[in-house]
């Protein structure tokens, strides 16, 4: 592992004592949960993102194309283990 330092509000720092006490975790853990939650979900939105994008310029190719890949993009992501 990498050791990183950020600068963070009185009250945020605060707020993440008063949740690693009631979660009985260190804040190191804490944050390195939530910077991996926020991760895949950001990484999930950006994948989602691409494929709309490249399936609405298939579109013109095939009427049924964005109707059909719209639930698909959907059921892919949420059976991926991310």
């Amino acid at each position: 592992m990498k050791n990183l330092h950020i600068t963070m509000s009185e009250d945020l720092v605060s707020r993440l004592d008063r949740v690693s006490d009631l979660a009985h975790s260190s804040r190191t853990a804490l944050v390195r949960e939530a910077v991996l939650v926020y991760l895949i979900a950001k990484e999930r939105e950006l994948i989602a993102q691409e494929m709309f994008r490249y399936a609405s310029e298939m579109a013109p190719y095939s009427k049924d194309f964005v109707s059909w890949t719209g639930p698909e993009v959907d059921r892919l992501l949420e059976s991926e283990a991310w």
